[in-house]
Order: structure tokens, then C-alpha cells, then sequence
């Protein structure tokens, strides 16, 4: 890969600002509920809290909330970089 290439480049899909509840599981249990910073159709960062992350490529369950709050979507997701300030997931299924 290209060094001067940056990330926004390498996305397939585009980004946009999303503050949306998401509850995090993985075995089905509940890591969490973290809000969103952004999401695409390929993926969504979320705000870590103050609970432990999920390591590098493990394969999670999101619940993301609908804008409006009428409902939710359950996702399966890879966990693909965690930070200080966040964890980046991968949507595994087709449609988020």
C-alpha cells in the first residue's frame, strides 16, 4: 500500500457523523452501550467507555439504534482497530 495514501482514500464507503446508541456484544454478552461517532455501509466507530475493548479481530454483535429511535438493527462486526478514544468495527454482513 501506498504510505502517502490516506485513509479517507482506502474507504470504500463514505463516512458520515452519526451520534447514535449502540449496544456492543460479543458471545452474546453485552460489552456495553457506546455511542457512534460516525458510520458507513461498511462500518461505524464507536466512542469507548469505560468498560475493557474487544481485541484486534474479534468478531463482535452492534446494535445500532435508529436516528429517530423507532427501533434498532443487530449487526455482526470485526473489530478492526482499537484505540484510547475508540473502537472500529467492520460490518461482516451485507447491509448495516
Amino acid at each position: 500500500m501506498d504510505p502517502s495514501t490516506t485513509d479517507t482514500e482506502r474507504r470504500r464507503h463514505p463516512r458520515r457523523p452519526a451520534s447514535l446508541t449502540a449496544r456492543l456484544l460479543r458471545d452474546d454478552e453485552e460489552l456495553g452501550r457506546l455511542s457512534t461517532r460516525d458510520l458507513s455501509l461498511g462500518g461505524v466507530y464507536l466512542r469507548r467507555g469505560n468498560g475493557p475493548a474487544p481485541p484486534m479481530g474479534a468478531e463482535v454483535a452492534v446494535e445500532l439504534e435508529s436516528e429517530d429511535g423507532s427501533g434498532s438493527r443487530l449487526v455482526r462486526a470485526r473489530v478492526v482497530r482499537v484505540t484510547d478514544l475508540g473502537i472500529a468495527l467492520a460490518f461482516l454482513d451485507n447491509e448495516p
